[in-house]
C-alpha cells in the first residue's frame, strides 16, 4: 500500500466512520446509555473496582485533603492565632457529617463525589443552608439521571439556551441547572417536574473533552468495549476449562446388528452413564467410549489477557502492575518508572479536584461560618482568608533508602527543601517540627536518649585531620587543606 493521507478514502479504512459535530451532539443521544454501561461495570467488573480503588487511594486517600490556612499579617508573616481558628473551625465541620441526609463526613463525601465523576462522566453538589446544619451549610448530592439531558431549548427572545438541563447565557455562562423533583420524573419524560436551580448553589464536577462542552461522560469510555470483551473472552475460557476438567466423551458402536443391549431402548434418548472417582464399567460387546477432552484454557490465554490489560491500562492512565495486580519480573527500575508516570496523573487530577470542588466548598463555608459567627476573626476583608493550601494524598518513596539518600543530597545542595519533600508524601513540615519538639522534650522528661550518637569517623575526625596533615606535610600540594573543606561541606 502505498503511503497517504489520513482523510484518504482507501479499502482498508472504508469502515472508519467519523463527522465533525457539536460537542453536546456528540453525547446527546449517547450520555444516558453510557452512563447505565459504565455502573454496570462498576458493579460488575473487577478490573473497574481495582482502578476506582487505586483512583480514589490516590487522590483523595484514607484522610482526605487537609487544610493548611496561611492568612498573613500586615507585614507579610504567616499569623499563627488566625491560620489556627481557621483550622480548628473547619475540622469542626469537616470531621462531622457534612451531608444534608447526616450520614458523610467530608472526606467520605469527597471520595463518593470523585467516584461518580469517574464513573459517570460527572457529578453534581449543590450547597444548602439553613440552621439545622453544622455551621449552616451542607452539601446536597444530585444524581445526574435527575439533570434533564432531554431539555434542549435554543435561545429566542430573550430566553436563554438550555442545552440537556443546563441553561447557558450568550457567552456559555451557566445559568441554572433543571433538575427533576423526584427519581419517578426521570421516567415520565418530559421537564414539566424540573426545578431551576442556580448554578452558584452547584459544584457540576467534569472533565470536558472539547471546548463549550456542557455535559460529562465517563472517563472509562476509550476502555469500555475491551473491558466488556475481554470479559466475555475470560467467561468462556473459564466455562471450556471446566468442560476440558469434566473429561465428557461419547458412546458409539461399529456394528449395531451384533452389539450388546445398552442403554435406553429408544434410539431417539441419548445414552447416559454415571461418572464416579475410582469406578471402571465395562461396556457391553460392540460398544466403546469416545473422549472429548478440549484443551483449555489455550496456552496463549495469559498473554492475550496480559496485552488487553496493558491496553486498558492504557487508556485509564494507571500502570499495568498496579491494575492487574502482577508484580511478575518486575524489578526496582520498572516499578519506579511505572509508578513515577501513573503519579503524575493523580497528581494532575488532586490539584484539578483541589481547585474546582475543594475550593468553592471551603469558600462557601468560610462565607457561612463567619456570617453565623461560629468562626470569628478580627479582619474586614474576608478574602484574605482565601489563602489557604491544600495537602493531597502523598506517595511514599518506592525504595526508601535510595530516594532517601537522593533527597539528602538535594537538601544539602540547595536543589529542594524539606518542606517540598515532605508534601510529595502527604506530610506536613510543621507537623514534624512539632511532633520532633514533643519527642525531645517527653524524652527529658523521662531522662531517655533519642539524639543520634556520632558516627565512629566523627568521633575521630580530629586524628584524621592529623593523618592526613602529616601525610601531606605543611603544604603537601594543598592535600590537606582539599580535604578539610570537603570535611567541612559533609558536615
Amino acid at each position: 500500500m502505498a503511503d497517504g493521507s489520513s482523510s484518504d478514502l482507501t479499502r482498508l479504512i472504508l469502515d472508519w466512520v467519523a463527522a465533525c459535530m457539536n460537542p453536546d451532539d456528540e453525547v446527546r443521544g449517547t450520555i444516558k446509555k453510557l452512563r447505565a454501561r459504565a455502573r454496570e461495570l462498576f458493579r460488575n467488573n473487577a478490573y473497574v473496582a481495582a482502578y476506582v480503588n487505586l483512583l480514589s487511594g490516590s487522590v483523595v486517600g484514607a484522610h482526605g485533603m487537609t487544610l493548611q490556612a496561611k492568612v498573613r499579617d500586615n507585614s507579610g508573616k504567616l499569623n499563627p492565632m488566625i491560620n489556627g481558628k481557621i483550622e480548628e473551625a473547619w475540622l469542626d465541620w469537616a470531621d462531622n457529617p457534612v451531608t444534608a441526609d447526616g450520614t458523610l463526613a467530608m472526606v467520605d463525601y469527597t471520595d463518593l463525589a470523585l467516584t461518580t465523576t469517574s464513573i459517570e462522566g460527572e457529578s453534581l453538589t449543590r450547597f444548602m443552608h439553613g440552621d439545622r446544619f453544622n455551621h449552616g451549610l451542607a452539601l446536597a448530592p444530585i444524581d445526574s439521571d435527575l439533570l434533564d439531558e432531554k431539555l434542549n431549548r435554543r435561545r429566542h427572545r430573550g430566553e436563554n439556551e438550555i442545552r440537556m438541563g443546563v441553561e447557558v447565557d450568550a457567552l456559555g455562562t451557566r445559568i441554572s441547572y433543571h433538575v427533576f423533583k423526584e427519581y419517578g420524573s426521570v421516567f415520565s419524560g418530559g421537564g414539566r417536574d424540573t426545578e431551576a436551580v442556580p448554578a452558584a448553589e452547584i459544584i457540576h464536577m467534569m472533565r470536558g473533552r472539547r471546548v463549550n462542552q456542557t455535559r460529562g461522560t465517563t472517563w472509562l469510555g476509550p476502555t469500555m468495549i475491551a473491558l466488556r470483551m475481554l470479559e466475555g473472552y475470560e467467561e468462556s475460557e473459564l466455562v471450556a476449562a471446566r468442560v476440558a476438567a469434566s473429561k465428557m466423551g461419547f458412546f458409539q458402536t461399529r456394528m449395531p446388528e451384533t452389539a450388546g443391549e445398552f442403554g435406553p431402548q429408544s434410539s431417539k434418548d441419548p445414552i447416559k452413564m454415571e461418572a464416579n472417582p475410582g469406578t471402571l464399567e465395562q461396556l457391553p460387546v460392540g460398544w466403546e467410549f469416545k473422549e472429548w477432552s478440549p484443551d483449555h484454557p489455550t496456552t496463549q490465554f495469559p498473554a492475550f489477557v496480559k496485552g488487553n490489560l496493558r491496553k486498558i491500562a492504557t487508556g485509564l492512565g494507571v500502570s499495568y502492575n498496579a491494575l492487574a495486580s502482577d508484580l511478575e519480573g518486575v524489578n526496582y527500575s520498572s516499578m519506579r518508572s511505572g509508578l513515577l508516570i501513573e503519579r503524575a496523573t493523580w497528581k494532575r487530577l488532586q490539584a484539578w479536584w483541589i481547585r474546582q470542588f475543594m475550593q468553592r466548598v471551603y469558600r462557601e463555608w468560610l462565607a457561612s461560618a463567619l456570617s453565623r459567627r461560629v468562626l470569628v476573626l478580627d479582619q474586614r476583608d474576608f478574602r484574605r482568608f482565601y489563602a489557604v493550601r491544600w495537602q493531597p494524598q502523598g506517595f511514599p518513596w518506592v525504595d526508601p533508602a535510595k530516594e532517601a539518600q537522593a533527597a539528602e543530597v538535594s537538601i544539602r545542595n540547595g536543589l529542594t527543601s524539606r518542606t517540598r519533600l515532605l508534601a510529595e508524601q502527604g506530610i506536613d513540615f510543621e507537623d514534624v517540627l512539632e511532633e520532633l519538639a514533643e519527642e525531645k522534650q517527653l524524652a527529658a522528661e523521662k531522662g531517655v536518649q533519642i539524639e543520634p550518637k556520632p558516627e565512629a569517623s566523627q568521633a575521630t575526625g580530629d586524628d584524621d585531620e592529623d593523618k592526613d596533615k602529616d601525610a601531606g606535610g605543611e603544604n603537601g600540594n594543598g592535600r590537606a587543606e582539599v580535604i578539610a573543606a570537603a570535611r567541612e561541606r559533609r558536615r
